[in-house]
C-alpha cells in the first residue's frame, strides 16, 4: 500500500509539472533520440498512468511513429518500463502491437533522488483507437454490423491467445479495454500498451499477496474492465484467527475464486485434475475484460461505465452478476450469450481464450454464411 500512495504522490508531481508547462505555454523538448535515430516530435496523443505517448517523425525517413516515454523514478519503475518492450519484441503477431526500437535515458535511483526516461517506438495508427470510434458512433447511435463485431473480436482475441500461450511462462494483459485497441489503415485490431502486463497464472497464499495483487490491480487496471477477483479486498476479507494472531485467508473476495489449474493432463488424469483446486489468479481476467470490450463494441460503453459515473461502487456491481443487455440491442441473442458466458463472476465459469475463439470462429462462419 505505502509504494501504491508514493506512485500516486509522483503521479500528481508529473501532472502538475506538465500542466503547469501548458499553461504557462513554456516550450518542452522536440527531439527525441533513440539509439543513434533522431524524431521530432509533432504532438501529444497520448496520456495514461506515469507514460506520454507523442506522435513523431523520424528525421531521416519522415515516417510518423508513436513514442511512449515513461518517466522513471526508481530500479523498479525503469525495469518494468523496459520489460513492456522486451515483451513486445517477443511477439510477431498481426494483432500485437510492434516494437520498433527502445532505448534509456539516465538511471534511475530513489536513494539519489534520479529519474531516467524509457524510450518505446512503435508503430503509428492514424485510425485511432476502438475506444475513439465508439464515442464517435456513441453520439450517433451508429451500430456496426453484427458480422464486423464479431470478426473484428475474433481477432482480438487471437492477439489475446497468443499472449496466454506465450512459452516458456504464460502472460496475461491485465488491462484490456477499447483505449488499448487500435486500428490500423485496414481497421485490423491491434492489442496495445503492455505495461500492466504479467505473468498469467499467480498463487495466492497469504494475505500480504492479496494485496499486494489488489495494490497493483488498482494501480495498473482500469475499473470498469477489471475482473471481479481484481478486487480483492475492496469485497470482504474472509479471516481466520491462528494462535500466531490474526492471518487473512486467500482467496478474500466474497466469491472466493477456486479456479482449477488448467494442465496438459491427459485423459486418465481429469479427475485428479479437477480435484486439484487452488486459490489462483489465472487468464481469464483477460476474458472478463474482453467481456466488455464485446459488450462495449454492442453499446458504445462497459457495462460498468455507468455505475463509475454514479460514484457507485463498481467491486459490488461486477460481483452482482447482474449485466444489462438493453431492450433495443440491434444484436442476435446469440451475441448476447457470448457476452454473458464472458462476465461470469466466477473464473471457474469462464472459458479460456482458446474455448472462446472456437465459439467466435463458428460464429463468424455461420455470419458469413449466404441467406
Amino acid at each position: 500500500m505505502i509504494s501504491f500512495v508514493f506512485s500516486c504522490v509522483v503521479r500528481c508531481i508529473q501532472l502538475f509539472y506538465r500542466y503547469t508547462v501548458k499553461m504557462f505555454g513554456c516550450c518542452g523538448k522536440s527531439l527525441i533520440r533513440v539509439n543513434g535515430r533522431n524524431f521530432t516530435i509533432k504532438e501529444t496523443i497520448g496520456e495514461g498512468g506515469f507514460s506520454t505517448v507523442y506522435l513523431v517523425e523520424d528525421k531521416k525517413s519522415k515516417s510518423l511513429y508513436a513514442i511512449k516515454e515513461t518517466v522513471c523514478h526508481s530500479d523498479g519503475d525503469e525495469k518494468a518500463a523496459v520489460d513492456e518492450a522486451r515483451i513486445l519484441e517477443r511477439f510477431d503477431h498481426p494483432n500485437i502491437v510492434k516494437c520498433v526500437d527502445y532505448g534509456v535515458l539516465g538511471h534511475a535511483g530513489e536513494s539519489s533522488h534520479a529519474t531516467s526516461k524509457v524510450y518505446l517506438v512503435m508503430p503509428y495508427f492514424p485510425r485511432g483507437s476502438l475506444l475513439k470510434e465508439l464515442e464517435k458512433r456513441q453520439k450517433t447511435r451508429s451500430h456496426h454490423s453484427e458480422a464486423f463485431v464479431i470478426a473484428t473480436f475474433r481477432k482480438i482475441c487471437e492477439g489475446v491467445n497468443a499472449i496466454h500461450s506465450l512459452r516458456p511462462e504464460a502472460l496475461a494483459h491485465r488491462d484490456l479495454k477499447p483505449g488499448n485497441i487500435m486500428f490500423d489503415h485496414n481497421f485490423t485490431p491491434i492489442i496495445i500498451d503492455f505495461g500492466s502486463a504479467d505473468k498469467a497464472v499467480v498463487n495466492i497464499s497469504t494475505g500480504r499477496q492479496a494485496r499486494m495483487l489488489e495494490d497493483s490491480a488498482a494501480e495498473k487496471c482500469t475499473m470498469p474492465y477489471r475482473a471481479p477477483e481484481l478486487f480483492m479486498s475492496d469485497l470482504s476479507p474472509v479471516i481466520d484467527q491462528q494462535s500466531a494472531g490474526m492471518r487473512i485467508l486467500p482467496l478474500i473476495a466474497a466469491n472466493a475464486t477456486l479456479s482449477p489449474r488448467r494442465t496438459t493432463a491427459s485423459k486418465g488424469d481429469s479427475k485428479k485434475h479437477m480435484s486439484d483446486l487452488s486459490p489462483v489468479i489465472d487468464q481469464r481476467t483477460d476474458v472478463w475484460s474482453l467481456g466488455c470490450i464485446l459488450y462495449a463494441m454492442c453499446f458504445f460503453e462497459s457495462p460498468f461505465d455507468a455505475v463509475v459515473r454514479r460514484g457507485d461502487s463498481v467491486a459490488l456491481a461486477v460481483m452482482s452478476g447482474r449485466i444489462l443487455i438493453p431492450a433495443d440491442s440491434v444484436y442476435s441473442k446469440e451475441v448476447h450469450d457470448l457476452i454473458l458466458w464472458l462476465l461470469k463472476t466466477k473464473p471457474e465459469d469462464r472459458p479460456f481464450v482458446d474455448q472462446l475463439l472456437q465459439a467466435v470462429r463458428r460464429m463468424e462462419r455461420r455470419a458469413s454464411m449466404p441467406i
